[in-house]
């Protein structure tokens, strides 16, 4: 699910790179504020494997793809070029982000993965409701959901952090009266995630690791979240030039993998 602002603090700048292109991709991302910083989501080194695909298209649509005046200002060379290198880089970060997880042992007991699944349960719930009923036609907090939402269901880290944003909204003096009048049992939902968060957090600083494993971390989401924006400007203007045709199959959205059906138990 997506974030909160990130506590770590903002990287600075890389240092000059022998790649200009790489280059720009660190100082965009350092550039991010903690609160736009996007949270990677499940299916990551997928999604990025098939925006490689896309970049590719882009590369080759170049010239139409950079006359399309979007409402936020028509495409750079400079988005075009670092758009493969930076699905490349989460490719790699994602992997080294999850060694170094395996190298810390981080494996969860099966009463830890319980208590994850029902804090994920009880965080669906409470989004639902704010999402439908209080913030409903809320551009704004609709945008901020999403990014709570955002992001891989088993990573105890975004669990923790999203159960704290959660916990924020749902006891704030605006809605802490109104969530205790919803009939489906989100106040208790509340309950569960305050009583579930000390050991969400001694899980997630396990999970977290040293120094280094953590800024390697803000690194990953911090080239995902521009990765994910300029794959967004490029899709688009690709929907613009190329809706209706064949051509639009190379800018197709990411589907997820389906889920392996667990087969009956033979007597």
């Amino acid at each position: 699910m997506a974030k909160s602002q990130s506590t770590a603090k903002t990287p600075k700048a890389a240092s000059k790179s022998a790649d200009p292109h790489r280059a720009k991709l660190d100082e965009l991302a350092a550039s991010l504020a903690p609160g736009a910083v996007s949270k990677a989501p499940t299916h990551a080194k997928k999604r990025a494997e098939h925006l490689i695909d896309v970049a590719a298209a882009a590369a080759s649509d170049a010239e139409m793809l950079l006359k399309v005046p979007l409402d936020d200002g028509r495409l750079d060379a400079w988005e075009l070029a670092v758009f493969p290198l930076a699905a490349r880089v989460v490719k790699e970060l994602g992997d080294s982000v999850g060694a170094d997880r395996l190298k810390a042992g981080v494996t969860l007991a099966p009463a830890d993965a319980l208590l994850l699944a029902t804090a994920r349960t009880d965080q669906k719930l409470l989004l639902s409701a704010f999402r439908r009923l209080r913030f409903k036609g809320d551009t704004a907090k609709l945008d901020e959901l999403r990014r709570i939402e955002a992001g891989d269901p088993a990573d105890v880290i975004d669990a923790r952090d999203d159960s704290s944003a959660l916990i924020a909204l749902a006891d704030h003096d605006t809605h802490r009266a109104w969530v205790a009048t919803l009939p489906l049992g989100e106040a208790d939902a509340v309950v569960r995630l305050k009583a579930a968060q000390p050991r969400l957090e001694a899980l997630a600083k396990a999970a977290q690791g040293d120094k280094a494993a953590a800024a390697l971390r803000e690194s990953y989401r911090r080239i995902w979240t521009v990765l994910v924006r300029i794959d967004r400007r490029v899709r688009t203007a690709a929907d613009y030039l190329f809706h209706g045709k064949a051509r639009m199959a190379e800018y197709r959205a990411f589907k997820a993998p389906a889920r392996a059906k667990k087969k009956p138990a033979t007597k």
